[in-house]
């Protein structure tokens, strides 16, 4: 018989959305066909003038586009960038927004001109961990690494958790910084739905992260409570499920004490309490402490009748 959800799985184990601003991996260069073509258009002096920007600091740039009367930071054009690739456009946005006269300025006179914009938007975008221009890619990623099948092999699971870790990170990225709730309205985004991928890498971090670092446990904890805190649906659906699961991680890793409170808590917020009492015994009956194993079990028959569906399980596990 299925878990009943809680609703207080979030709260219990919300975190700060700290784990989506980890450092991104290296990303794969930007192409453009139209940044082409215009290069290709620049006269010696528009290259040499751009060359000028770009040997400016971000920082510095953003600031001579203020005294334009620009007045937006990096985070603003970072997330103009999550709503569109089209540079040229954003631009063209931005200079309309703050009703900036092209004219006013002159690179010779001034130092600046507005052809600084679209230098600040492509240097924010090489720099920012997710933009609109990824979108296709990480559904792509999406896509082939939520069918990964775990394999006998640990090194090939290892470096798939890893992988994994990364792409449901820009997932996440991308859900935080457009305010999604709901791995259906994801979709609407990036063309796929990322549910299956997050389940797959939950059974690697099952899987495999007993044998890692016991903080690489803890990191886990903390970011994908941060994905469940993001996605409702998610939250719902497998929320009592992660808890077990990083509950049997800390059993396993030999933080007896962590691993129990997960399990108490779960068992009080739950009427239907069967399966999460069949999970807990038979993490310790499974070469970790059998006379505790039989303990849970036998506070477990006190509350589990026949009717339920782990009654025969958990009652072999008493009488073992």
């Amino acid at each position: 018989m299925p878990v009943k959800k809680t609703k207080k799985v979030s709260s219990a184990k919300s975190t700060k959305k700290t784990a989506a601003k980890s450092k991104a991996a290296p990303k794969a260069t930007k192409k453009s066909v139209a940044k082409t073509t215009a290069k290709k258009r620049m006269t010696k002096a528009q290259k040499e003038k751009i060359e000028q920007f770009n040997k400016f600091s971000l920082d510095t740039c953003i600031e001579m586009a203020k005294a334009m009367g620009v007045a937006m930071d990096y985070d603003q054009y970072a997330s103009m960038l999550m709503e569109s690739a089209d540079i040229s456009k954003l631009s063209e946005n931005v200079l309309s927004q703050y009703n900036v006269d092209k004219k006013a300025f002159s690179f010779e006179k001034d130092g600046y001109d507005t052809d600084l914009i679209p230098v600040i938007f492509e240097r924010v975008e090489k720099t920012a961990v997710v933009t609109a221009s990824d979108f296709t890619e990480i559904a792509d990623k999406v896509k082939k690494h939520q069918k990964y099948v775990i394999q006998d092999d640990s090194t090939l699971n290892n470096d798939e958790y890893k992988t994994d870790f990364d792409v449901v990170r820009e997932v996440l990225i991308i859900a935080q910084k457009k305010d999604v709730r709901s791995t259906e309205d994801m979709e609407k985004i990036i063309n796929v739905n990322p549910k299956q991928l997050i389940v797959t890498f939950a059974d690697l971090a099952y899987k495999v992260l007993n044998f890692f670092e016991f903080d690489d446990v803890k990191y886990y904890e903390k970011f994908i409570f941060a994905v469940l805190s993001q996605f409702d649906d998610l939250r719902q659906e497998m929320g009592n499920r992660i808890l077990m699961d990083v509950a049997d991680l800390y059993i396993q890793r030999g933080d007896y004490s962590m691993g129990d409170a997960n399990y108490q808590y779960i068992l009080r917020e739950n009427e239907i309490k069967d399966y999460i009492y069949y999970r807990y015994a038979s993490i310790y009956q499974n070469g970790i402490d059998v006379d505790k194993a039989k303990s849970i079990a036998a506070t477990a028959m006190q509350v589990v009748g026949p009717e339920y569906e782990y009654y025969d399980k958990i009652n072999k596990i008493f009488e073992a």
